[in-house]
């Protein structure tokens, strides 16, 4: 699918909510802390594939090392996850019963929001250095989730950016569109390789995010209110939708 026009639904609890409106950012959670642990694997067949071409080239450990590198990738992977749907989905809001406010836009409105770079040398350091020194981003994708079965179905390729792969099955249900991030830390371990950042945030415009914002269903009036008390501190003029 790539109508840029899109609708787009994200569904968040009152905390995270706030969080967004007030950092004037969106949370990014890393890929190998989300619920599905096969985030950001390879599938079975897509492994045997790789691992063949590798007994090819003949190069000793090269499949190891390939392993390596694709468990690294998912601690310095981030997502922003979306539900791409005309409307509201009632299965969505059972999945996630601690969401109390969903967030309409497009794919296009969600593209045109993000302030960052889409591209930096992540090998050395900016000269003068950036005042956001602890994170730099490498790079930023949008695209739908694949669903496949990973025992049967053939998905990413080696060294290839894991972000916008699933299991079929489970969640398949979640018609998701990410932003994927790469970022890495300045701060190194003690061999030397960058520390993961437990989470990264990025910059957006919030009156390009967003265009409608809606409550669970059956929410009280008191929460509500606190939606729109959040909006109005923050001197937006949109408030929540009936």
């Amino acid at each position: 699918m790539n109508n840029q026009s899109s609708t787009l639904w994200r569904y968040i609890d009152l905390d995270k909510f706030h969080d967004l409106i007030e950092k004037d950012a969106q949370y990014f959670c890393r890929l190998d802390k989300l619920s599905d642990t096969q985030e950001g694997y390879r599938s079975a067949p897509s492994k045997k594939r790789d691992y063949g071409l590798f007994d090819l080239l003949q190069v000793p450990n090269i499949a190891m090392e390939f392993d390596e590198i694709e468990e690294l990738s998912r601690t310095y992977s981030f997502v922003n996850c979306w539900n791409r749907s005309a409307s509201q989905s009632l299965k969505m809001w059972k999945e996630y019963p601690d969401a109390k406010v969903v967030i309409k836009t497009t794919i296009d409105s969600l593209k045109s929001s993000i302030q960052s770079e889409p591209s930096i040398d992540n090998f050395k350091r900016t000269s003068p250095p950036r005042e956001r020194a602890g994170e730099i981003l490498k790079q930023i994708q949008f695209g739908d989730v694949i669903y496949l079965d990973k025992k049967t179905e053939l998905s990413n390729q080696a060294l290839s950016l894991g972000c916008f792969h699933k299991e079929r099955n489970k969640f398949e249900f979640e018609s998701e569109y990410r932003v994927c991030v790469q970022a890495w830390s300045w701060d190194v371990d003690d061999k030397g390789k960058p520390k993961p950042l437990d989470h990264v945030y990025v910059s957006i415009k919030l009156d390009s995010l967003i265009h409608e914002i809606f409550m669970r269903p059956a929410s009280s009036i008191h929460e509500k209110k606190q939606v729109d008390a959040i909006l109005e501190a923050k001197g937006l003029s949109i408030r929540v939708s009936d």
